[in-house]
């Protein structure tokens, strides 16, 4: 077993070796353009940050200039459907991260779209987010997060020092922060609305699929349930799913549409064994995440846990219930209530602990009673 001297020296390395190789490439690509004039926005995080930073894509007619967006290429599918003015740019992160001509290759192209500003976006930024910000070619560099993740204090510094200005240091939650951003960036009011952009294609191939394979007709009252999410530690046991399908059994006239990656079928089908297949209905891997988007757009209620898919929801203004912990509570959810959202918690003095619990399970998401989040589904159905 390694022990907590051992872990620090590790990481102490790894940060020096880190630190160390990013002062050469500054070094090396040492030239920064004087006659930049658009904006590079880097997202390197999962798809719920990334639904809540399309407010700079709900807002780019505010900016007068040119707008580029960076996002690792896995999560392109968040941003598929989008037609606006911003150029949406991916990046392979790992092979950036282990392919060092990859990386060169990658920041001289970006770098020769003459840039003037770099806002590195991330709630939680990493090396390679900072990395690519820093060594854009920019005139000025901004982060709207003090923290690196798996930098120690002293390297966070270090880094943080080379941008021109860190806005935040997680005082406010990140909805608010990018409003923030953008009214200093652009001198106007940003409409405070996210969006996930879905297609009229998109939403009719969605619903010929629906009515062919599943036999769900557009008249049908549909409530979709997503029970996974992409951090175990942020689901709510799904026994307490069962708990609540089986009560959901006994509300006439709605369909369950249950939603999961391919990864996760077996495990639905399994959640929702002996119930009607008819009544709950499992869609995990049949559907794109602009698809999946298009049956939530279409719901009369959303059900999930703290992931992408609940951001979604929001996001196509669908009624929602969000069964959500502590760790992160106040720097995402609950944020821009709308009046059709309900966020349900266990409250606990140990809230904002970024998800380092110190229980073996974090009782302020599994003591949410079953009984309590039917009501709040009875109450939003009526």
């Amino acid at each position: 077993m390694m022990h907590r001297s051992e872990i620090n020296v590790s990481t102490y390395i790894k940060n020096t070796i880190s630190y160390v190789f990013f002062r050469f490439m500054k070094f090396f690509l040492n030239r920064e353009n004087n006659s930049g004039d658009g904006y590079l926005f880097v997202h390197l995080s999962a798809i719920g940050d990334l639904v809540i930073s399309s407010l700079i894509l709900r807002n780019d007619d505010l900016f007068e200039n040119k707008i580029y967006f960076l996002i690792r290429k896995k999560y392109y599918p968040v941003l598929k459907d989008y037609e606006g003015r911003t150029r949406i740019i991916t990046i392979k992160t790992t092979l950036y991260k282990w392919f060092i001509p990859y990386r060169f290759y990658f920041l001289n192209k970006l770098r020769s779209l003459n840039i003037a500003v770099a806002v590195n976006i991330g709630h939680n930024k990493n090396t390679i987010s900072d990395e690519i910000t820093l060594l854009s070619g920019a005139k000025k560099h901004y982060a709207l997060s003090y923290e690196t993740n798996r930098l120690v204090k002293i390297f966070k510094n270090l880094i943080n020092n080379n941008y021109d200005i860190v806005f935040h240091k997680n005082e406010i939650n990140e909805f608010e922060k990018i409003v923030i951003l953008i009214n200093t960036l652009s001198g106007k009011t940003p409409i405070k609305e996210t969006s996930f952009f879905i297609k009229q294609s998109t939403i009719s191939e969605t619903d010929r699929l629906l009515s062919e394979k599943y036999q769900i007709i557009r008249d049908d009252k549909l409530l979709a349930l997503a029970p996974f999410a992409s951090n175990k530690f942020k689901m709510w046991p799904l026994k307490n799913f069962r708990n609540l399908m089986e009560k959901l059994y006994s509300i006439d006239n709605i369909k369950v549409v249950v939603l999961g990656d391919s990864t996760e079928k077996k495990n639905i089908d399994f959640l929702i064994s002996g119930l009607s297949r008819s009544k709950f209905i499992n869609v995990s891997g049949k559907f794109d995440l602009p698809g999946c988007a298009s049956i939530i757009k279409r719901s009369n209620l959303f059900i999930g846990n703290d992931s992408g898919l609940l951001h979604i929801a929001k996001a196509t203004k669908t009624p929602c219930i969000g069964i959500i912990g502590g760790g992160s509570y106040n720097i995402f959810h609950p944020y821009n209530n709308q009046g059709n959202d309900r966020i349900l918690f266990h409250k606990m003095d140990c809230f904002g602990c970024e998800w380092k619990c110190i229980y073996d399970a974090p009782a302020c998401l599994h003591e949410v009673n079953v009984n309590k989040v039917f009501d709040c589904v009875l109450g939003m159905l009526k």
